[in-house]
């Protein structure tokens, strides 16, 4: 095998490729590949950080839609509205990065100061 990271599915695959096993165990070595597979293409769940991240998101879009004509720094949009004074900087610049990689937001820098305003 290789210096990468041995998965189980990996590992299954490995031993029905290099090693004789009867019929009856190949079929079950299979049969957990298969279930591994359908386990990791089955469609993940937000976890209820992701789903409260997704609300602050909405927060922080729908203050820079009612005021497109100007940009923010973060520590103003923090300021600005009172859902989001109780996180962080850090917290909120993280999500305004999400919500600029998503194409909802842009960011530009001026005097030493990233301003973020709503795309359009």
């Amino acid at each position: 095998m290789s210096t990468s990271k041995v998965t189980n599915k990996s590992a299954l695959n490995f031993v029905l490729e290099h090693y004789d096993v009867p019929t009856d165990v190949a079929e079950k070595l299979k049969g957990m590949v298969a279930a591994i597979e359908r386990k990791s293409a089955a469609p993940k769940k937000p976890t209820a950080a992701q789903e409260a991240n997704e609300g602050i998101k909405a927060t922080i879009v729908a203050f820079l839609a009612e005021n497109f004509d100007r940009g923010f720094t973060v520590t103003e949009i923090g300021k600005s509205v009172d859902e989001l004074g109780g996180y962080s900087n850090q917290k909120l610049s993280a999500l305004l990065r999400q919500l600029r990689m998503e194409g909802k937001v842009e960011n530009y820098t001026e005097k030493r100061k990233t301003y973020f305003k709503i795309v359009g």
